[in-house]
């Protein structure tokens, strides 16, 4: 999981062996000398692909295993063959296991996920096929020796995880990965993603995140159009769970299958029942459709990007296509924001006013007459009409998201 990466052995303790349904043990193992990140996923073991030295404990990474890489390659390459995937998820894409980081000059055979895409590439003439990168753009020496973002463009990977998915949206943390993933799809190779929910985050310790602002995370991912989008099963109508729910309900635990112990399931996966929820998704994806044309092929243009000293949860951006596109979102789902003011500074030809085309707030689950008369005493602005430096606009309510299209006046007869 995260350094050392070397240095595992058998884990004595009794409590360490699990019997699974034919009665064969299985034993955990446990590191050396782990660090803060530093774990054993026993089915996650990679492949030899690097000779020993030493001890055998270390790898001299300038003898690969050619052998082995080709073997890999070419069975990802025939896989693609038969069946035409345009990209791969690389599970744990963010382990870089050489101490000093990425090195100089990268070899061909620095990363096994970046391999692959090239021969898949070379070997099916698919130009298109892509690299995702299960990473979590954790800081220096976290979770990969050196940068990890460093790690990932030197493996060829076009998209990035990334960690929004594990903060509620009106947390200080979220607005800070925010912003930090909008500067590095500005100046990167790999683009982070704007993650909404993932399956090994669906679970109860991340019950918290999603509480309220669901609605609010949904449009920020799919309308900001430059960074890429990723959604796990079940996130549409998953219930608000103010105590842990049973483990048919999460999409991670139900996938273990367990008979025994804190993970198991006694039934089959079951849906949610957040009515209001799905209702917002689905509006939200029916207006995303709706200007698909200019989402693809427009700029993002940002008004109020997401504030890192955490003075205000409002964000706003432009969509540059055929039409313009202003969207304003209130990153918090529990409280009212301020007053607004959208700057015009940094628009050229800026419009005068705007019209409100899109509107969507997904009600507090566990506080929906608080939402309401937030609502109502916070009511929406249908015209952003210009004071001159800016678009002002009232206070927005929890968790809300909003477009607006460039206002026409049509002369009166």
């Amino acid at each position: 999981m995260g350094p050392p990466y070397r240095g595992i052995e058998p884990d004595p303790r009794p409590e360490a062996v699990a019997v699974d349904g034919l009665g064969l043990e299985w034993r955990e193992y446990r590191m050396l000398e782990p660090g803060p990140t530093s774990r054993v996923f026993g089915p996650l073991t990679r492949y030899a692909l690097w000779e020993a030295r030493g001890d055998g404990w270390a790898l001299d990474f300038d003898r690969p295993r050619a052998h082995v890489w080709d073997y890999v390659a070419d069975h990802v390459a025939a896989f693609r063959r038969d069946i035409p995937f345009d990209f791969m998820r690389g599970d744990m894409a963010h382990v870089q296991m050489r101490e000093s980081g990425v090195p100089d000059p990268i070899p061909a055979r620095y990363d096994l996920f970046g391999y692959v895409k090239r021969r898949v590439r070379e070997a099916t003439s698919a130009p298109s096929f892509g690299s995702f990168a299960e990473s979590f753009l954790a800081p220096r020496d976290t979770f990969s020796y050196g940068v990890e973002i460093e790690h990932l463009e030197a493996a060829e990977s076009d998209a990035a995880l990334g960690d929004l998915q594990s903060v509620p949206t009106d947390d200080p943390e979220f607005r800070r990965r925010l912003r930090q993933y909008i500067d590095l799809g500005a100046i990167r190779s790999c683009a982070p993603s704007l993650t909404v929910m993932t399956a090994d985050k669906d679970d109860p310790r991340f019950d918290a995140a999603y509480r309220a602002g669901s609605a609010v995370r949904l449009f920020v991912s799919l309308l900001v159009p430059d960074l890429p989008s990723y959604m796990a099963l079940g996130f549409e109508s998953r219930d608000v769970h103010d105590r842990p729910a049973a483990n048919e309900f999460y999409s991670k635990l139900y996938v273990f299958r367990q008979s025994a112990g804190p993970n198991v399931t006694v039934g089959p996966y079951r849906w949610g029942h957040n009515d209001a929820l799905l209702a917002a998704v689905t509006r939200i994806r029916a207006f995303a459709d709706e200007i698909s044309a200019d989402l693809a092929s427009g700029s993002v243009r940002w008004l109020l990007p997401p504030d890192p000293t955490d003075s205000d949860a409002v964000i706003a951006w432009l969509i540059e296509g055929r039409t313009r596109w202003l969207c304003v979102a209130n990153l918090d789902g529990r409280q009212a924001s301020g007053q607004v003011g959208i700057p015009r500074a940094a628009v050229p030809a800026a419009p005068e006013a705007w019209d409100l085309a899109f509107d969507v707030t997904e009600p507090l689950a566990d506080a929906r007459s608080a939402a309401d008369e937030a609502r109502q005493a916070h009511p929406v602005s249908s015209i952003l009409r210009s004071n001159g430096p800016h678009w002002p606009m009232s206070a927005m309510p929890p968790g809300a998201g909003l477009v607006f299209r460039p206002r026409v006046d049509r002369p009166s007869r």
